[in-house]
């Protein structure tokens, strides 16, 4: 019985950590411009590798998709904003808390996992590529931060949250 317990409790927690992802913004979002960027820089260059192409969807997905995300979740859950139950169009995060499906400990694993491996991606970059890409990473990172966490919170700015 408590193997089945405990089976329920981890699908309960990978669901919880795919729906904090939140698929459909970081396709229209960061998936759309690394694409339009690598297909710049292709037609600039004249050459695609693959790999590093990779590695910037995965910048962009474990900045957009799990640290401002999960950072996002915690403090709107806190300030009460995501606690509300019921249909909103354009706030309510990811719901995770409303469905019982991972706590503020959860998330604040989520962050931690993904800001460790953002700065892997992060150092690998700046050994394998070039230094200068660490400052659009972590500028993509704070932003990422800033977007919810005061003193700046953006998300709470008309069209600031937005713009950047």
């Amino acid at each position: 019985m408590a193997l089945v317990r405990g089976g329920r409790t981890l699908l309960r927690t990978a669901k919880g950590w795919f729906l904090e992802f939140r698929l459909i913004p970081v396709l229209l979002w960061s998936y759309t411009a690394v694409v339009l960027g690598t297909a710049i820089a292709v037609s600039d260059v004249g050459g695609f590798d693959t790999r590093w192409f990779v590695v910037a969807l995965a910048l962009g997905g474990l900045i957009q998709g799990w640290e401002t995300h999960a950072i996002n979740e915690i403090y709107d859950w806190r300030s009460g904003t995501d606690q509300v139950d019921g249909p909103r169009a354009l706030s309510g995060g990811s719901r995770v808390r409303n469905f019982g499906l991972l706590d503020e400990r959860g998330l604040w694993l989520i962050f931690a996992v993904s800001s460790v491996a953002i700065a892997a991606l992060t150092a690998w970059v700046v050994v394998a590529r070039a230094a200068w890409l660490a400052i659009l990473i972590l500028t993509g990172y704070a932003l990422g931060i800033a977007y919810t966490v005061p003193p700046i919170a953006t998300a709470y700015r008309p069209f600031a949250g937005e713009w950047l």
